[in-house]
């Protein structure tokens, strides 16, 4: 049976929350027979800033904070650059449950970006721009889009 290669990378603020989900069982065995291809960007790399900051106030006004265009903006045009993704997928409280039939459509991806969101949530611009589908695992607020990225 021949495979073909799914690539998945994932933008985040914490790469290193992956480390033992990626490290480990189905995924780790996908990866090693070259079946699943699954990279880490971390976010703070493309702060335009030398204390690597990430995070702003929102436009607008409010409370909390939220992720600045700018290193979205620089990771994700760098990644399509190189290849054409077939979903730009941002981790969000708000958006589509993810169910078995999404799951189902998802493997037939071959590129794949998911934005994990942190803070309050990222800047509309993002949204606007540059997210094909917004997923949700549940109706409830978790430190950030790590945890459903890893589901």
């Amino acid at each position: 049976m021949n495979q073909e290669l799914i690539r998945i990378d994932i933008i985040t603020a914490f790469p290193q929350m992956f480390a033992s989900v990626l490290g480990s069982s189905i995924l780790k065995i996908a990866q090693d027979k070259g079946i699943a291809s699954i990279i880490m960007h971390n976010l703070h790399d493309y702060a335009s800033d030398r204390f690597q900051h990430i995070d702003d106030a929102p436009f607008g006004g409010g409370a909390g904070m939220i992720i600045q265009c700018e290193p979205v903006f620089a990771c994700i045009e760098r990644l399509i650059s190189e290849r054409q993704y077939d979903e730009i997928i941002f981790m969000s409280a708000d958006g589509e449950l993810l169910d078995q039939a999404m799951s189902n459509l998802l493997s037939l991806k071959r590129n794949i970006i998911i934005l994990c969101g942190h803070y309050k949530g990222i800047d509309q611009r993002i949204r606007e721009a540059l997210i094909s589908k917004e997923i949700s695992i549940g109706s409830y607020v978790l430190t950030g889009g790590e945890l459903p990225a890893m589901v």
